[in-house]
């Protein structure tokens, strides 16, 4: 349904343009400067931690997402264990806003990423003052397991375990 493709270098223009919308500015916190922008994304696009893509919904940019190991993040190693992730996402474009794409990206997003053996659980710190980006990600199948203070600012730390489904069958002697 989304296709997650990477992102390069030639994205972060409209990456800006996104982080400075009416509708996500307040809960993205980045630089406001484009030249320190573009420095800071071309850095992360380097970054071997940190994967970063372009969501699209029928050939349409329309987000942002992007994750990395908790184990490399100073705030959270001591709070996960090793094969956690946390990741962050916007919708940029205003005219699909309201159509559930923010909970489907997420869903679809979270669901390919605990496919993988590696991954035990996703988590996403959301300012608390984000109410609907806390309900898309409770509506994917996200927690909230606490608030916490970080250097952002208040975060509601929303957690998405793998679940384990019985795959053989007793069988009846």
């Amino acid at each position: 349904m989304y296709q997650f493709r990477e992102m390069t270098p030639e994205d972060i223009p409209l990456l800006f343009k996104w982080a400075n919308e009416p509708h996500v500015k307040p809960w993205w916190k980045t630089e406001s400067d484009a030249q320190k922008f573009e420095e800071r994304y071309t850095a992360t696009l380097k970054s071997s931690k940190v994967k970063a893509f372009i969501v699209s919904f029928k050939d349409q940019a329309i987000g942002y997402l992007h994750y990395w190991q908790t184990s490399s993040d100073p705030q959270f190693v001591h709070l996960y264990p090793t094969g956690a992730i946390r990741m962050g996402q916007l919708i940029g474009e205003s005219l699909v806003l309201k159509q559930g794409h923010g909970t489907k990206m997420i869903k679809e997003f979270a669901d390919n990423m605990l496919r993988n053996d590696q991954v035990k659980m996703i988590v996403a710190t959301v300012d608390t003052g984000n109410t609907g980006a806390i309900k898309a990600y409770s509506k994917a199948g996200f927690r909230r397991d606490a608030d916490m203070q970080t250097t952002n600012g208040p975060v509601a730390l929303m957690e998405r375990k793998r679940t384990w489904k019985l795959s053989t069958k007793v069988q009846q002697s």
